[in-house]
């Protein structure tokens, strides 16, 4: 095989499948437990089943995402909370006792 011929081989090289599997970087795992911290997911179970839902199959650790799965799996959590209902009310509305002013 000729050097012009690897030019469309590319995806056949173990080169190029090793770069493809390469691990998560460990600002891509921090990220990853921010965003699951704001979404207030504190059990590692809940954490784990939301992953793997997102990513597409069993995890146990955030180590073993590979470095191209962890920009999806953050838009997926990302679009979690946004879908997350809010509060169309204030803060005043939504208090649970009355203050002064209310026993007036």
């Amino acid at each position: 095989m000729t050097d012009d011929d690897m030019l469309f081989q590319l995806g056949d090289e173990p080169e190029a499948q090793a770069a493809a599997a390469q691990p998560a970087a460990a600002w891509q795992i921090e990220q990853l437990r921010t965003a699951l911290d704001t979404l207030g997911m504190t059990e590692m179970s809940e954490r784990q089943r939301v992953v793997e839902e997102l990513v597409g199959h069993p995890i146990t650790a955030l180590k073993e995402l590979t470095y191209d799965e962890v920009r999806p799996l953050l838009e997926g959590l990302h679009a979690r909370k946004a879908a997350s209902p809010t509060s169309s009310t204030s803060a005043w509305d939504d208090r649970d006792e009355d203050t002064w002013i209310d026993r007036l």
